[in-house]
């Protein structure tokens, strides 16, 4: 089994006790006026009424009480939700919406956003995240995101950048807005791409861009990960009756990954372990 694509399912792994949740939309689709660049008059689907999303496996199933159809809301290029709570990002969207180029999600109580969130939207140019609760962002999270040309994490709890996480939109990617987080290297906002590209080369040479500087938690799950690549690539070199052995380490670190995600998007006092137990189970690598 290979533990890259068991990483890959670990948020879906984690929702098991809870089921799914199938909602509705409640949206107004508009032409909006944005203050952006790049971005001015784009037909904008809004959530006005009660909209949550609490759980990570709600899936979006209609808009407005309609189902989608073969070639749905294809004019509609940006979605948005402000002052919803909303702390996952929903499946589904790209069922509904089929042409999105843009996610703003703003006073949400957005917790985390994956790869696999983004991964249906290959066209997209903006991102933004504003006044949430974030406190990490995943190295590979634009990685099926290449055109993206504005990217926000204004305001969130975050930490700590892996120094790798821009690296494939950096040649598009025109405004950047990182400041506002819990970072304290003191990030300006970039409106180019040579004021971005400073910003990202500042990035990573400061103590930001350091492991050292993310969650307790996060610091564990990347260096169990890593310690289960390495079982896996040790083992694969190993004689045949050594198999069942290595089997064995590589599940045993696979299960340590998925109560370690899990601790870090829904912590439980019962089960999950504090910080103090986190940091000396770090000293094990």
């Amino acid at each position: 089994m290979k533990i890259q694509l068991y990483i890959t399912f670990l948020l879906i792994i984690i929702t098991t006790f809870s089921a799914t949740s199938a909602v509705d939309i409640p949206c107004e689709c508009t032409i909006s006026n944005l203050p952006f660049l790049y971005f001015k008059f784009v037909k904008t689907c809004t959530v006005k009424s009660k909209f949550e999303v609490t759980k990570a496996d709600t899936t979006i199933v209609s808009l407005n009480g309609k189902k989608p159809t073969d070639e749905p809301n294809k004019d509609v290029s940006f979605f948005y939700v402000f002052a919803k709570t909303m702390h996952f990002i929903p499946k589904g969207l790209d069922q509904l919406f089929a042409n999105l180029t843009g996610l703003r999600f703003e006073l949400t109580k957005l917790r985390h956003v994956t790869k696999e969130n983004l991964a249906p939207f290959p066209e997209l140019l903006m991102f933004s995240s504003v006044s949430n609760q974030i406190q990490f962002v995943e190295k590979d999270l634009f990685i099926n995101n290449p055109k993206l040309k504005f990217v926000s994490f204004r305001s969130n709890k975050i930490t700590y950048f892996d120094p790798q996480v821009f690296d494939v939109i950096r040649p598009n990617l025109a405004q950047l807005y990182i400041d506002g987080t819990a970072i304290t290297c003191g990030f300006p906002q970039a409106t180019s791409n040579a004021a971005v590209g400073k910003v990202l080369d500042k990035l990573k040479e400061s103590p930001c861009g350091d492991i050292e500087n993310a969650p307790p938690l996060y610091q564990f799950w990347l260096k169990a990960q890593e310690g289960s690549e390495n079982n896996e690539s040790e083992c694969e070199t190993e004689i045949a009756d050594k198999e069942a052995e290595c089997s064995a380490q590589i599940e045993s670190l696979q299960e340590e990954n998925d109560k370690i995600l899990g601790c870090l998007l829904n912590p439980d006092p019962a089960t999950c372990p504090t910080l103090d137990q986190v940091r000396n189970s770090l000293r094990k690598f």
